[in-house]
């Protein structure tokens, strides 16, 4: 075999057992989201604190949410890919209340934006925060998570009484 021929060959062998492994090491991109007819749920479904009228929170806020995926059959999704997002949310022009990526008492948490993506765990289940800053006044959002074509939702709210 010449000099030539024997770069070629081993080109050829490389570019074969890359493609045999590569796939394995995680490049290839698979589908996570849910099927259609999938079910999404974010528990709580509503969140409301109340506030003295004219007033502001004293302090910071934090709650827990947990989104679960179902697949049409009502069996939990493991490692359902999911994006979550509300329109008060940081980045919004109003940032009224910031993503967490943990639960509150996952020490240290990491902020998101909203429209962050997530996946659930090996029960279909995953837990994020949200943190209102002190000083924040009334609002009324929606919380969204979407895997696939499917959507749950919750409110969030902050009202006077």
């Amino acid at each position: 075999m010449t000099p030539w021929h024997h770069r070629i060959y081993i080109i050829i062998v490389a570019l074969l057992v890359a493609a045999f492994f590569l796939p394995a090491c995680g490049l290839r991109k698979e589908d996570c989201s849910a099927p259609d007819g999938s079910v999404v749920v974010i528990t709580p479904e509503k969140i409301e604190w109340a506030i003295a009228a004219n007033t502001t929170l004293p302090t910071d806020l934090q709650d827990n949410w947990v989104v679960k995926v179902t697949y049409p059959n009502g069996t939990p999704m493991p490692n359902a890919c999911l994006r979550i997002w509300a329109s008060l949310a940081v980045p919004s022009t109003y940032g009224t209340f910031q993503f967490q990526y943990y639960p509150k008492d996952q020490v240290p948490n990491v902020v998101v934006n909203s429209g962050f993506a997530a996946q659930t765990d090996e029960n279909g289940s995953y837990t994020f925060s949200t943190l209102i800053p002190g000083g924040t006044g009334e609002f009324s959002d929606n919380i969204w998570a979407q895997s696939g074509a499917n959507l749950g939702s919750a409110s969030y709210n902050i009202t006077a009484q």
